[in-house]
């Protein structure tokens, strides 16, 4: 009876995507790598119809996202 790993807030942004935040400005994975481990998905959207890759894509590159995706399988 834990969390909810898909409950998104009022913007619809997941605990995934506050954890890609924290993971790149820290280079520390373990938050994301954990809950992508238990279940969060990087394809869902948020209200403003954008996902995680979206959002790594926009603010970093598609090769920040083939890192990220990379870290999560570690």
């Amino acid at each position: 009876h834990g969390a909810c790993i898909s409950k998104t807030n009022y913007k619809g942004t997941t605990p995934l995507m506050y954890a890609k935040d924290y993971a790149f400005s820290t280079n520390d994975f373990k938050t994301a790598q954990l809950l992508f481990k238990c279940g969060a998905s990087i394809s869902q959207k948020d209200y403003n119809d954008k996902s995680l890759k979206d959002y790594i894509s926009e603010q970093y590159n598609n090769d920040k996202y083939n890192y990220f995706l990379e870290k999560m399988d570690q």
